[in-house]
C-alpha cells in the first residue's frame, strides 16, 4: 500500500480516525575520519555517500570544541555525486589549544533530519610538565590576524599574555586554557627590518605563569641569498640555556622549512629528577617506572639516558648495583639478583654529558622467597618416601626386627595404665631424695690385727658353748670402720665380748 493510498483512506474516515503513517527516514551517517592540519589550522572531515537516495539531500555538519562539545561552527552541504566526500574546516583558534569533534546528519526537504552520526574527536595538547604555546615555530605574515594560546599542565594557571609589550586580554577557551587575539600583526619597534622584506617579523610573546621564569625570545634574523653561515654575538648565549635554529627558505610563493638544529653552548649537570611511578617486585627481582619530560627545552642540558642505583637497607657499602638505561625514551628497568625478603633503596637519576643529575629515591621490599621454603620441607619428606618405597619389598623383614625392638619381653603383661603409674611414682620417689651436702668425711682404716684376733677367740668360746648357733660370717669385703673418727695420743685395745655360759 503506498503511501498516497494510505493519507486518502485516512480523509474518508473522518478527523476521528487514527491513522499510524509510516514516515521514511535518511540512514544515519557515519564519519570516517577527522585530520588535522596544525600549521594550516584546518579539519578535514570526511564521509562516505554511498545510497543512491542521498543524492540531493542535505548534509548538516556541526564543530563542537571543548569536552562539552559546545558548537562552534553548523554548515549545510549538498550532496551532487557518490563516493567519498571531503569537507574542509577552518579554525581561528589553533587546534592545540583545545580538542575538537565533528558530527553530521542528512536533511530530507530540509524537514526530515537522519538520526545523527558518532561524534569524531580530535584531541588538542595534553602538556604533561611544562606551559606550551600555540602556534609554535610557524611564520605568520606582518597585518594578519591571529590568536595565540597557553596550554598549561593540569593545576597550573595562566595569569596573563603578552606580546610586543603590550598586555592584551584573556579569553577563556577552557577552564585552563587560555588565549589572546591580535588583530594586526606589526613588526617588532626594536628590530633593525631589511628593507626588501615585506612578509617577515619579529614577535616576542611573554607569557607570565606563577612560578616560572620567562621563556627565550624568539628573534628573526633575515641572511642574504648565497649565504651558509651566520656569526652571532656570543652574549646572545648563556650556560646551560637551549638554543634553536630554524632555518627557512624564503621564495616569492611562500616560505618552507629547511633545517632546525638545536644546541648548548655548554651543558650543566644539575637537571630535574625523573618522577618515580608504579612498581613490581618478587623474590629476586624489582621493576620500577618513572615519568621525564627529555625533551623540555629548560632542561640545561641534553637528556642521555638514566642512571638506577640499588643499594640494600642493611648493607654499608656505597653501591649494590648501578644499572644504566641508554635509551631516554624507555623509562623502566628491571634488577635482578636480589636476595628475597629484602629492603632495597632505588635511585633514579637523568643522565647528561656531564653525568647524574638530581635522583629521587624508593624503598622496595622484595618478597619471600616461597620455594626455598618448600624445598626444605619436602628434601625430607621425598627422602622418606624414597627409603619406604626400597624397603617396601622386604618390609616383613623390618616389621619383625622392629617388634623385636620395641616390643615388651615374651611373658611380661606389662598394661598401659600400670606402666604410667609406676613411671609417675618413680619420679615422686627421685624428686623426693635430696642430696645432702656431707660436712666432714674423715675415714681412717685402723689396725684390725688384734680385732680379728679377739674376734676369732671369741668366736671359738661361742660355738663351745652348748646350744649355740653359728653366727654369720661377715662377708670378705666388710672392714670395720669408724666414721668420725679423731685419732687419740693413747688408743685404747679393743677388748674382746664376754663369752655367754
Amino acid at each position: 500500500m503506498s503511501l498516497r493510498t494510505l493519507l486518502e483512506l485516512c480523509l474518508l474516515l473522518g478527523p476521528g480516525a487514527l491513522c499510524l503513517v509510516p514516515v521514511w527516514r535518511l540512514p544515519k551517517p557515519h564519519v570516517i575520519d577527522v585530520e588535522a592540519l596544525s600549521a594550516k589550522r584546518t579539519l578535514l572531515v570526511s564521509w562516505l555517500a554511498n545510497r543512491t537516495s542521498l543524492l540531493g539531500a542535505t548534509c548538516e555538519l556541526q564543530i563542537g570544541r571543548t569536552e562539552n562539545r559546545t558548537i562552534v561552527f553548523s554548515a549545510n552541504i549538498t550532496v551532487c555525486s557518490l563516493g567519498k566526500k571531503v569537507w574542509t574546516w577552518t579554525s581561528d583558534l589553533p587546534l592545540e589549544c583545545v580538542d575538537h569533534s565533528v558530527r553530521m546528519r542528512y536533511l530530507y526537504n530540509q524537514t526530515v533530519p537522519s538520526p545523527w552520526s558518532n561524534w569524531k574527536n580530535n584531541s588538542g595538547a595534553q602538556p604533561a610538565d611544562k606551559t606550551k604555546m600555540f602556534p609554535f615555530q610557524q611564520v605568520l605574515r606582518e597585518g594578519d590576524r591571529a590568536m595565540f594560546c597557553c596550554v598549561p599542565p593540569r593545576g597550573v594557571p595562566i595569569t596573563g599574555m603578552t606580546l610586543n609589550d603590550r598586555k592584551y586580554p584573556l579569553i577563556h577557551v577552557t577552564a585552563a586554557v587560555r588565549a589572546i587575539s591580535v588583530e594586526n600583526l606589526t613588526w617588532d619597534p626594536g628590530r633593525r627590518r631589511d628593507p626588501y622584506d615585506r612578509n617577515e617579523q619579529t614577535h616576542t610573546l611573554h607569557v607570565h605563569i606563577p612560578g616560572d621564569r620567562d621563556p627565550c625570545a624568539l628573534q628573526w634574523v633575515k641572511v642574504p641569498a648565497g649565504t651558509n653561515m651566520l656569526s652571532l654575538p656570543a652574549g646572545n648565549f648563556k650556560a646551560g640555556c637551549r638554543f634553536t635554529f630554524i632555518i627557512y627558505g624564503c621564495t616569492e610563493s611562500g616560505h618552507r622549512l629547511l633545517e632546525i638544529q638545536t644546541g648548548y653552548t655548554q651543558e650543566l649537570q644539575s637537571v630535574e629528577a625523573p618522577n618515580l611511578g608504579t612498581f613490581t617486585s618478587d623474590s629476586s627481582s624489582v621493576t620500577l617506572e618513572w615519568h621525564y619530560n627529555e625533551d623540555d627545552e629548560a632542561h640545561p642540558a641534553f637528556i642521555t639516558g638514566y642512571l638506577v642505583t640499588v643499594q640494600e637497607v642493611q648493607q654499608n657499602t656505597l653501591n649494590l648495583l648501578n644499572v644504566s638505561v641508554s635509551d631516554p625514551r624507555r623509562k623502566s628497568v628491571t634488577v635482578d639478583g636480589l636476595q628475597p625478603n629484602r629492603d632495597y633503596v632505588l635511585s633514579v637519576s637523568a643522565l647528561t654529558r656531564q653525568g647524574p643529575g638530581l635522583a629521587t629515591s624508593i624503598t622496595i621490599r622484595t618478597r619471600p622467597s616461597y620455594s626455598a621454603h618448600l624445598v626444605k620441607i619436602l628434601t625430607p619428606v621425598l627422602l622418606l618416601l624414597f627409603c619406604a618405597l626400597l624397603l617396601w619389598p622386604r618390609r616383613n623383614v623390618v616389621k619383625t626386627r622392629l617388634v623385636g625392638i620395641f616390643a615388651y619381653p615374651a611373658g611380661m603383661n606389662v598394661r598401659a595404665p600400670d606402666l604410667d603409674s609406676v613411671l609417675q611414682e618413680m619420679v615422686k620417689r627421685l624428686q623426693s631424695e635430696e642430696v645432702e651436702e656431707c660436712r666432714e668425711c674423715h675415714i681412717e682404716i685402723l689396725d684390725t690385727g688384734a680385732l680379728l684376733e679377739a674376734t676369732s677367740e671369741a668366736d671359738a668360746l661361742t660355738r663351745l658353748a652348748p646350744g649355740s648357733s653359728r653366727p654369720e660370717e661377715p662377708p670378705p669385703t666388710q672392714v670395720p670402720i669408724q666414721v668420725d673418727y679423731c685419732p687419740q695420743s693413747a688408743p685404747l685395745p679393743l677388748q674382746a665380748p664376754p663369752a655367754s655360759h
